[in-house]
């Protein structure tokens, strides 16, 4: 009886072994391995386009905002700020001239202060640096508004434009890197130049709506437009 199970186990094994494998089995494994592989890839495809989405649409959204900096704030600043001081006038492009200052100034700092939250685990997640970027850009068209509401029919201080200039900056800070990194990971490897491709995309768009809304500012009022 003890002899049994043994029996049974080596007659098992030499049924295996000498039974003839079904054809095509062998060299199906390798395709289906593939299969399961395209198959995950394109679910984790599928996974990250919501999330993809959502990001070229943030990109485009704070391209148009960013348009208007080089466009009809300058305007604004030509018509509408109190440009005197002193004996000097302080030409509409030297405002041109304050985001790079700005990020020359800010980028240090920035990462100082992110490596700190870091080492606190309190870094913020990249969405929630793209979704405060978002925030400040149009915390920067309040700061205008603003502007337009206290000095209707006077020049209006330039530090309103040096404010707004600054929040876009740092929005910019925030969610560009933060966006572009975002898109990369969630990007399959094979299709990472194609998640580049279409930040570029939504960049143009962003700059090219930019323009249209632009050459509204004449036919608008400064507080609406």
């Amino acid at each position: 009886v003890g002899e049994a199970p043994a029996n049974i186990a080596e007659q098992l094994v030499d049924r295996i072994e000498h039974s003839p494998a079904e054809p095509g089995v062998i060299e199906q494994l390798p395709h289906q391995q593939e299969r399961r592989e395209e198959k995950r890839v394109d679910d984790l495809l599928h996974l990250g386009l919501g999330w993809n989405a959502e990001l070229l649409l943030a990109l485009a959204i704070h391209c148009t905002l960013y348009a208007q900096s080089t466009s009809t704030l300058l305007l604004w600043a030509r018509d509408s700020a109190r440009r005197q001081v002193l004996d000097w006038t302080i030409p509409p492009t030297f405002f041109a001239a304050l985001p790079p200052a700005i990020v020359l100034a800010g980028a240090p700092a920035l990462s100082a202060l992110w490596r700190m939250l870091a080492a606190r685990g309190r870094e913020p997640a990249d969405f929630t640096k793209i979704a405060l970027g978002l925030a400040i850009n149009g915390a920067a068209y309040a700061v205008m508004l603003l502007a337009s509401l206290f000095t209707p029919d006077t020049l209006a201080s330039p530090l309103w434009l040096v404010a707004c200039k600054v929040a876009l900056t740092v929005g910019e800070m925030l969610l560009f890197p933060s966006a572009l990194a975002m898109l990369g990971s969630l990007a399959p490897q094979h299709r990472s130049g194609l998640a580049m491709g279409l930040s570029f995309c939504a960049q143009a768009a962003g700059f090219w709506l930019g323009g249209l809304v632009g050459t509204r500012w004449g036919s608008w009022p400064p507080v609406t437009f």
